[in-house]
Protein backbone atom coordinates (compact mmCIF):
# COMPACT_ATOMS: atom_id res chain seq x y z
CA UNK A 1 0.00 0.00 0.00
CA UNK A 2 2.73 2.41 0.26
CA UNK A 3 4.72 4.30 -1.91
CA UNK A 4 7.27 6.08 -0.86
CA UNK A 5 8.13 9.18 -1.65
CA UNK A 6 11.37 10.30 -1.70
CA UNK A 7 12.73 12.75 0.79
CA UNK A 8 13.54 16.21 -0.33
CA UNK A 9 17.61 17.09 -0.34
CA UNK A 10 18.10 20.28 -1.98
CA UNK A 11 19.25 23.14 0.16
CA UNK A 12 16.74 24.77 -1.19
CA UNK A 13 14.35 23.01 1.39
CA UNK A 14 15.58 24.10 4.20
CA UNK A 15 13.56 26.68 6.25
CA UNK A 16 9.95 24.83 4.74
CA UNK A 17 8.05 23.53 7.51
CA UNK A 18 4.82 22.53 7.55
CA UNK A 19 1.85 21.83 10.52
CA UNK A 20 -0.56 19.58 10.45
CA UNK A 21 -3.24 19.62 12.60
CA UNK A 22 -7.42 18.36 12.25
CA UNK A 23 -9.40 20.54 10.66
CA UNK A 24 -10.62 22.74 13.22
CA UNK A 25 -8.43 25.91 12.14
CA UNK A 26 -9.09 28.83 9.29
CA UNK A 27 -5.42 28.34 7.66
CA UNK A 28 -5.38 29.06 3.84
CA UNK A 29 -3.66 28.39 1.17
CA UNK A 30 -0.77 30.92 -0.07
CA UNK A 31 -0.94 30.47 -4.14
CA UNK A 32 2.65 32.38 -4.67
CA UNK A 33 4.61 30.08 -1.54
CA UNK A 34 2.11 27.65 -0.72
CA UNK A 35 5.22 25.35 0.89
CA UNK A 36 6.22 28.43 3.33
CA UNK A 37 5.31 28.89 6.61
CA UNK A 38 3.13 31.76 5.20
CA UNK A 39 0.73 28.78 3.97
CA UNK A 40 -0.29 28.83 7.70
CA UNK A 41 -0.80 32.26 9.24
CA UNK A 42 -4.01 32.88 10.75
CA UNK A 43 -5.23 35.85 10.03
CA UNK A 44 -6.61 38.31 12.81
CA UNK A 45 -9.98 39.23 11.22
CA UNK A 46 -9.50 43.10 12.41
CA UNK A 47 -6.60 43.22 10.50
CA UNK A 48 -7.49 42.16 7.71
CA UNK A 49 -10.48 44.11 7.76
CA UNK A 50 -8.58 47.35 8.73
CA UNK A 51 -8.36 50.57 6.64
CA UNK A 52 -6.08 52.94 6.03
CA UNK A 53 -7.15 56.43 6.49
CA UNK A 54 -5.41 59.24 4.83
CA UNK A 55 -6.16 63.14 5.72
CA UNK A 56 -4.32 66.25 3.60
CA UNK A 57 -4.07 68.82 6.40
CA UNK A 58 -2.27 70.98 3.82
CA UNK A 59 -5.44 71.01 1.58
CA UNK A 60 -7.16 74.65 1.33
CA UNK A 61 -10.92 73.32 0.93
CA UNK A 62 -12.18 71.09 3.12
CA UNK A 63 -13.99 68.28 1.57
CA UNK A 64 -16.49 65.19 3.44
CA UNK A 65 -14.51 62.15 3.80
CA UNK A 66 -16.52 58.98 1.98
CA UNK A 67 -18.14 57.04 3.66
CA UNK A 68 -16.11 53.73 3.93
CA UNK A 69 -17.26 50.62 2.26
CA UNK A 70 -19.71 48.57 3.63
CA UNK A 71 -17.46 45.12 5.36
CA UNK A 72 -18.15 42.43 2.64
CA UNK A 73 -20.77 39.92 4.32
CA UNK A 74 -18.65 36.60 5.39
CA UNK A 75 -18.86 33.96 2.91
CA UNK A 76 -21.87 31.40 3.81
CA UNK A 77 -20.05 28.19 6.18
CA UNK A 78 -20.41 25.31 3.93
CA UNK A 79 -23.34 22.55 4.93
CA UNK A 80 -22.24 19.97 7.11
CA UNK A 81 -23.22 16.96 5.29
CA UNK A 82 -24.79 14.65 8.15
CA UNK A 83 -24.03 11.46 7.02
CA UNK A 84 -20.10 12.28 6.78
CA UNK A 85 -18.78 12.08 10.70
CA UNK A 86 -15.43 12.30 12.40
CA UNK A 87 -14.46 9.19 14.78
CA UNK A 88 -12.74 10.01 18.00
CA UNK A 89 -10.67 6.86 18.11
CA UNK A 90 -10.97 5.27 21.67
CA UNK A 91 -13.57 3.20 23.97
CA UNK A 92 -16.48 4.69 22.79
CA UNK A 93 -19.25 2.69 20.77
CA UNK A 94 -18.08 4.51 17.71
CA UNK A 95 -15.02 2.88 17.27
CA UNK A 96 -16.47 -0.32 18.18
CA UNK A 97 -19.24 0.35 15.39
CA UNK A 98 -16.62 1.02 12.94
CA UNK A 99 -14.55 -1.72 13.62
CA UNK A 100 -17.55 -4.25 13.29
CA UNK A 101 -17.76 -2.34 10.23
CA UNK A 102 -14.28 -2.89 8.77
CA UNK A 103 -14.52 -6.49 9.75
CA UNK A 104 -17.35 -7.04 7.79
CA UNK A 105 -15.99 -5.97 4.80
CA UNK A 106 -12.90 -7.98 4.89
CA UNK A 107 -10.09 -5.33 6.69
CA UNK A 108 -8.20 -6.65 8.92
CA UNK A 109 -8.47 -4.55 11.67
CA UNK A 110 -5.04 -5.42 13.77
CA UNK A 111 -3.20 -4.27 10.77
CA UNK A 112 -4.76 -1.15 10.12
CA UNK A 113 -4.55 0.04 13.99
CA UNK A 114 -1.11 -1.32 14.65
CA UNK A 115 -0.07 -0.10 10.93
CA UNK A 116 -1.52 2.98 10.91
CA UNK A 117 -3.94 4.25 13.34
CA UNK A 118 -1.62 4.15 16.10
CA UNK A 119 1.21 4.36 14.47
CA UNK A 120 0.50 7.59 11.94
CA UNK A 121 -2.28 9.18 13.83
CA UNK A 122 -4.68 8.55 11.57
CA UNK A 123 -7.80 10.58 11.09
CA UNK A 124 -11.13 9.27 9.88
CA UNK A 125 -14.23 9.63 8.29
CA UNK A 126 -17.53 7.66 8.18
CA UNK A 127 -20.35 7.87 5.93
CA UNK A 128 -23.70 6.93 7.87
CA UNK A 129 -27.26 5.97 6.78
CA UNK A 130 -30.37 8.31 8.91
CA UNK A 131 -30.48 5.56 10.95
CA UNK A 132 -26.75 5.99 12.38
CA UNK A 133 -25.24 2.60 10.71
CA UNK A 134 -21.85 2.61 9.79
CA UNK A 135 -21.45 1.75 5.84
CA UNK A 136 -18.48 3.54 4.64
CA UNK A 137 -14.93 4.90 5.41
CA UNK A 138 -12.17 6.54 4.80
CA UNK A 139 -8.73 6.76 6.53
CA UNK A 140 -5.77 9.85 6.00
CA UNK A 141 -2.49 10.24 7.86
CA UNK A 142 0.78 12.33 7.13
CA UNK A 143 2.53 9.15 7.07
CA UNK A 144 4.50 10.66 9.84
CA UNK A 145 5.53 7.97 13.29
CA UNK A 146 3.50 9.53 16.28
CA UNK A 147 6.20 8.51 18.21
CA UNK A 148 9.23 10.38 16.30
CA UNK A 149 7.16 13.70 17.57
CA UNK A 150 7.14 12.63 21.33
CA UNK A 151 8.79 14.79 23.95
CA UNK A 152 10.19 17.47 21.22
CA UNK A 153 8.81 21.35 20.81
CA UNK A 154 6.10 22.09 18.66
CA UNK A 155 8.13 24.41 16.34
CA UNK A 156 10.85 21.33 15.25
CA UNK A 157 7.19 19.18 15.06
CA UNK A 158 6.59 21.41 11.95
CA UNK A 159 9.93 20.95 10.38
CA UNK A 160 9.44 16.86 10.50
CA UNK A 161 5.93 16.77 9.20
CA UNK A 162 5.87 17.16 5.43
CA UNK A 163 2.91 19.03 3.13
CA UNK A 164 1.21 15.71 2.12
CA UNK A 165 -1.74 14.23 3.49
CA UNK A 166 -2.50 10.37 2.22
CA UNK A 167 -5.51 8.62 1.97
CA UNK A 168 -4.92 5.05 3.53
CA UNK A 169 -8.20 3.56 2.68
CA UNK A 170 -11.61 4.50 1.07
CA UNK A 171 -14.71 1.36 1.59
CA UNK A 172 -18.05 1.65 1.19
CA UNK A 173 -19.97 -1.43 1.80
CA UNK A 174 -20.76 -2.76 -2.02
CA UNK A 175 -24.13 -2.71 -1.47
CA UNK A 176 -24.47 1.43 -0.84
CA UNK A 177 -21.50 2.09 -3.33
CA UNK A 178 -23.62 1.58 -5.87
CA UNK A 179 -26.34 3.72 -4.66
CA UNK A 180 -25.79 6.57 -7.40
CA UNK A 181 -27.95 8.90 -5.68
CA UNK A 182 -25.97 9.26 -2.50
CA UNK A 183 -22.90 8.73 -4.03
CA UNK A 184 -21.02 7.92 -0.58
CA UNK A 185 -17.63 7.74 -1.97
CA UNK A 186 -18.00 11.20 -3.62
CA UNK A 187 -19.20 12.76 0.13
CA UNK A 188 -16.72 11.25 1.90
CA UNK A 189 -13.96 12.22 -0.31
CA UNK A 190 -15.06 15.97 -0.05
CA UNK A 191 -15.05 15.77 3.44
CA UNK A 192 -11.65 14.61 3.00
CA UNK A 193 -10.69 16.97 0.95
CA UNK A 194 -12.34 19.70 2.79
CA UNK A 195 -9.98 19.58 6.06
CA UNK A 196 -6.98 19.15 3.43
CA UNK A 197 -7.58 22.45 2.36
CA UNK A 198 -8.52 23.92 5.85
CA UNK A 199 -5.01 22.90 6.72
CA UNK A 200 -3.36 24.20 3.47
CA UNK A 201 -2.25 20.59 2.99
CA UNK A 202 -1.44 18.48 -0.38
CA UNK A 203 -3.85 15.65 -0.71
CA UNK A 204 -2.21 12.23 -2.26
CA UNK A 205 -3.64 8.84 -3.49
CA UNK A 206 -2.06 5.76 -4.39
CA UNK A 207 -4.28 4.03 -7.24
CA UNK A 208 -3.70 0.97 -8.78
CA UNK A 209 -3.16 2.08 -12.28
CA UNK A 210 -5.50 -0.44 -13.85
CA UNK A 211 -8.21 0.97 -12.10
CA UNK A 212 -9.68 3.57 -14.49
CA UNK A 213 -13.09 3.18 -12.69
CA UNK A 214 -11.61 4.94 -9.38
CA UNK A 215 -8.85 7.01 -10.98
CA UNK A 216 -11.59 8.52 -12.90
CA UNK A 217 -13.34 8.82 -9.56
CA UNK A 218 -10.83 11.11 -7.94
CA UNK A 219 -9.87 13.02 -10.77
CA UNK A 220 -13.66 14.18 -10.48
CA UNK A 221 -13.44 15.34 -7.45
CA UNK A 222 -10.55 17.38 -8.55
CA UNK A 223 -7.34 15.31 -8.23
CA UNK A 224 -4.78 15.42 -11.04
CA UNK A 225 -2.37 12.43 -11.69
CA UNK A 226 1.38 13.12 -12.56
CA UNK A 227 0.64 12.90 -15.70
CA UNK A 228 -2.06 15.54 -15.83
CA UNK A 229 0.83 17.72 -14.52
CA UNK A 230 3.96 16.71 -16.79
CA UNK A 231 5.32 15.15 -13.96
CA UNK A 232 7.77 11.96 -14.24
CA UNK A 233 5.99 8.87 -12.23
CA UNK A 234 8.03 6.63 -11.06
CA UNK A 235 5.25 4.66 -9.01
CA UNK A 236 3.22 4.21 -12.49
CA UNK A 237 6.46 2.26 -13.72
CA UNK A 238 7.82 0.04 -10.23
CA UNK A 239 4.70 -0.44 -8.76
CA UNK A 240 1.90 -0.35 -11.51
CA UNK A 241 0.20 2.56 -9.14
CA UNK A 242 -1.37 5.77 -10.29
CA UNK A 243 -0.14 9.08 -8.23
CA UNK A 244 -2.85 11.65 -7.94
CA UNK A 245 -2.95 14.92 -6.05
CA UNK A 246 -5.39 17.62 -4.77
CA UNK A 247 -4.21 21.11 -4.11
CA UNK A 248 -7.17 23.68 -4.28
CA UNK A 249 -5.34 25.57 -6.70
CA UNK A 250 -6.13 24.49 -10.02
CA UNK A 251 -3.97 22.18 -12.33
CA UNK A 252 -1.86 24.97 -13.15
CA UNK A 253 -0.71 26.05 -9.97
CA UNK A 254 -0.14 22.67 -8.77
CA UNK A 255 1.70 21.56 -11.53
CA UNK A 256 3.80 24.13 -10.68
CA UNK A 257 4.27 23.37 -6.91
CA UNK A 258 4.74 19.64 -8.24
CA UNK A 259 7.77 20.73 -10.84
CA UNK A 260 9.41 22.70 -7.89
CA UNK A 261 8.94 19.34 -5.66
CA UNK A 262 10.52 17.44 -8.49
CA UNK A 263 13.67 19.73 -9.28
CA UNK A 264 14.60 19.08 -5.44
CA UNK A 265 14.63 15.84 -5.47
CA UNK A 266 11.22 14.53 -4.54
CA UNK A 267 9.98 11.70 -6.48
CA UNK A 268 6.21 10.16 -7.08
Amino acid sequence: MSTEVAPIQSSQSEGLSFEVRECDGDHVYTPGSPTSPASELEYDDDSCRSVLMRSDSSSVWSEPEPSPAPAPAPAPEAVKDANINRVQLGDNPETISLLHFLTSQGIDTTKLVTEHLMKYGSRIRIAQTDEGAIIGCLVFDNETDQSELRGIIAEEVKTRIGPFIYMQLLIVAPEHSIDTEKRWKERLLASFLECVTKNGKIAIIRADADNLKDIQLYKSCGFFTMEDMGIPSYSSVKGNMEILAYTPMGLEDTSQLFKKFYDMGARF
